[in-house]
């Protein structure tokens, strides 16, 4: 068959489809469904064949046997939201159908306004208390990230410089007016490792207490970090330092709960069951804080030790060696006191270093050159509040 009785014209191809659109009308009821697929309305051949499938609709056949479909993702789309359609019905059938959960969740129902009443209420009586948290809260998120921003941005520009220490004096300043500034306990206590307030306390005013001294607490070191990434100490070192004082902070902090539950265990005056019963709660309290605080120590002290004894990540290679490499694979340039790894490459040390302070591997081959840890690193400090 030659190229004129194979591909057809545009128009000849279109009226063949119509006129099988037609027969299919006469054999059925329903309207039919014509998909017509065109490959090529300039009469050559195609690159892609037409494939029909069983539900009608077409597929286009690359030359490597490969399918693919047009409509594919807008029909995932519709098939997903007709499934949790029909999950949802299904279970609406199962509430309606079994009594115990139809009675849950009218229970539920019916309970949910009161429990919101109950909390406007809480909140109503302790706004200034929460206003407080929320406060010192937010001055230190926005001191933090500034901080990382400062070490992100490596050189960065003196007016980034001027305007972190700016938001840091000023949030200092108001943060520590609202931690210190309340009658009913002492910040200065809290830090000194003393009972913070005047007389006995229960549980919500410990808690209280340890929100306001903990986010004060890591106000400060958040301080102190900005002041370390203004000196003029090198980055690799001021990495090293950062996560010294966030291992250090973190023990510290660690420590600052326990004269407050110490003093809501046994402060109050109990019976001697009750005295007893107290006594043996904190035993177990402390035995499990005494764990936490030695795995802390431990992490500090092997942090302040890579601190003290600078780590060789491999060793020196011979002149052949570095005439043969040629240049460093990180800075693309020649190479500035040549440091060999476990794995043959030669990268400068102050490159390698650097790329070291962020990740564990080689950065040709991604062999491991050493396991260490490499957290807090980036001027971050920890989010979390500690409660006890």
């Amino acid at each position: 068959m030659d190229n004129g009785q194979e591909y057809c014209e545009p128009s000849q191809r279109m009226e063949n489809a119509s006129s099988r659109a037609f027969t299919n009308r006469d054999r059925t009821t329903n309207a039919p469904d014509v998909r017509i697929s065109v490959e090529d309305w300039g009469g050559f051949p195609s690159s892609s064949n037409s494939v029909p499938q069983e539900n009608g609709a077409y597929y286009s056949s690359d030359a490597g046997g490969r399918r693919s479909s047009a409509g594919r993702p807008a029909s995932s789309v519709i098939e997903a939201a007709d499934r949790l359609r029909g999950e949802y019905a299904r279970l609406q059938q199962t509430i309606h159908e079994n009594q115990e959960a139809q009675s849950l969740c009218t229970m539920v129902t019916a309970t949910i306004p009161f429990v919101f009443v109950f909390v406007l209420k809480m909140v109503f009586d302790n706004f200034f208390s929460i206003l407080r948290i929320v406060i010192a809260l937010g001055g230190f998120l926005a001191v933090d990230s500034r901080v990382q921003e400062l070490f992100t941005a490596g050189h960065s520009a003196s007016s980034i410089r001027i305007t972190a220490v700016i938001i840091f004096l000023v949030l200092f300043y108001f943060t520590s007016g609202i931690c210190s500034h309340d009658d009913e306990f002492n910040m200065r206590n809290v830090l000194l490792l003393k009972y913070a307030g005047v007389v006995y306390h229960g549980f919500f005013f410990t808690v209280y207490v340890l929100t306001l001294s903990d986010t004060f607490i890591k106000m400060v070191v958040s301080g102190t970090k900005l002041i370390v990434s203004l000196s003029g100490i090198s980055m690799s070192m001021k990495r090293k330092i950062n996560q010294l004082l966030e291992y250090l902070s973190q023990t510290y902090r660690c420590v600052v709960p326990v004269p407050q539950w110490l003093n809501y265990f046994i402060g109050k005056e109990l019976s001697n069951f009750a005295l007893y019963a107290n006594g043996l709660l904190f035993t177990l309290y402390g035995i499990i804080k005494a764990r936490e605080l030695w795995g802390l120590f431990l992490t500090t002290f092997e942090c302040a030790s890579r601190i003290v004894r600078p780590t060789r990540h491999g060793s020196f290679p011979t002149a052949d060696e570095v005439d043969q490499q040629g240049m460093c694979s990180v800075c693309h340039g020649e190479f500035s006191s040549p440091i060999k790894l476990v794995c043959s490459h030669i990268f400068c040390s102050a490159c390698i270093e650097r790329w070291l302070e962020c990740e564990n591997t080689c950065p040709n081959c991604r062999a491991v050159v050493e396991k260490k840890d490499n957290s807090w690193k980036d001027g971050a400090t920890s989010k979390g509040i500690r409660f006890c």
